[in-house]
């Protein structure tokens, strides 16, 4: 069964807010940025080694793809890293949205520069990790979305990026306060400065308006690539099967449905290739 980038940002919200099992998140976030072209439109490769949560109401927990409004995101939202080993909170990071506009755009006239900040801390004993701001630098405040009308679904990328010992921000992006910039070359400034490893990121679209433009509809997303997804799946499957009847597990959809979200933990990217097997 296929799944289009819309019905995955429906179904991820009521899992999110459990406990994450991240390397199935990072597999699925991949998977998102290909089916809504940013690899390789935006990035030619696209290999986090955590999970960046966002919430713009501070409560609820936002999803990879999900549309937005432009009311619904015009404050900064809180931001929350499911790390792995390789991920430590003692590092320094630059912080980032960019506008990358919709699908099928050509990135290499740049993209608009939402907001930029400079040694970004990550901290707690325990995840989610919560990001330091307080005396991190803050280049470009955040600026919130406002796609022209008619424009169609824009795609806003939040980075996060390993900032190296050695970062020096160029003269023209080194000032705080520096407002938000059209035709920004993203790729140029994480090359000549030296970030990287791009340790997150995730992305959100906003749109106003009835879209007036032909642009392409987002691929769908063919769940059993997803290897850690189905790895659970063919596990969960056998395990059921074995199971003696009268045990009081349910059986039929919704019995299959419990099975692979205990299996997997609560990604719903787990959810829709379980029903993709029914």
């Amino acid at each position: 069964m296929f799944f289009t980038l819309s019905t995955l940002a429906v179904l991820l919200p009521a899992v999110l807010a459990q406990t994450v099992n991240i390397p199935l998140e990072i597999e699925s976030i991949e998977a998102l940025f290909t089916s809504a072209q940013l690899v390789p439109e935006l990035l030619s490769t696209f290999t986090p080694t955590a999970a960046l949560h966002f919430s713009f109401d501070n409560q609820t927990d936002n999803t990879a793809g999900q549309a937005l409004t432009v009311q619904q995101v015009a404050t900064p939202p809180t931001l929350h890293l499911y790390t792995t080993s390789s991920t430590t909170s003692s590092a320094f990071y630059t912080l980032m949205m960019i506008d990358a506009d919709v699908v099928g755009t050509d990135e290499s006239v740049g993209q608009t520069r939402h907001w930029l900040v400079n040694d970004v801390s990550v901290s707690g004993s325990s995840e989610p990790l919560s990001f330091t701001l307080d005396n991190a630098t803050a280049i470009t405040n955040f600026a919130g979305p406002f796609p022209a009308a008619g424009s169609g679904p824009h795609r806003y990328c939040l980075f996060l990026y390993a900032q190296p010992a050695s970062f020096t921000p160029p003269s023209d992006l080194n000032a705080p306060g520096t407002p938000l910039a059209n035709n920004w070359d993203f790729a140029g400034y994480v090359n000549s400065t030296g970030l990287g490893p791009l340790v997150a990121g995730t992305f959100y679209t906003v749109e106003q308006g009835t879209d007036s433009t032909s642009i392409p509809a987002i691929p769908t997303i063919v769940t059993s690539t997803l290897s850690l997804a189905q790895a659970s799946l063919t596990s969960t499957k056998a395990s059921s099967g074995s199971t003696p009847s009268g045990s009081g597990t349910t059986s039929g959809k919704s019995g299959a449905l419990s099975n692979v979200a205990n299996a997997v933990g609560v990604m719903a990217v787990a959810v829709l290739a379980s029903v993709a097997l029914l």
